[in-house]
């Protein structure tokens, strides 16, 4: 099987597979443990913001790779950087 479809979303294939034991998991988007960094990711566009808040709730500010999120209202998105991840 070829697995350089996992480098179009590192960040995510990291925490579902060779760091799995760091993240913490929110239905579809997967976080690091704010213990080691803040930010997180997702491999599906169909995430309703609920993960993020939950994740919101444990650090000030954090950052998400991959397709811009549905982002919830009481969230504020500070900035915004549109790139490929690795290609």
């Amino acid at each position: 099987m070829n697995q350089e479809h996992k480098l179009d979303n590192p960040v995510w294939y990291s925490l579902a597979e060779s760091h799995k034991n760091l993240a913490l998991v929110y239905n579809k988007t997967h976080f690091y443990n704010p213990e080691y960094c803040a930010f997180g990711a997702f491999n599906e566009i169909s995430n309703n913001g609920e993960d993020l808040m939950v994740y919101a709730k444990l650090v000030s500010s954090f950052f998400i790779f991959g397709a811009k999120p549905n982002l919830p209202t009481s969230l504020q998105l500070k900035n915004e950087l549109l790139c490929l991840q690795m290609k």
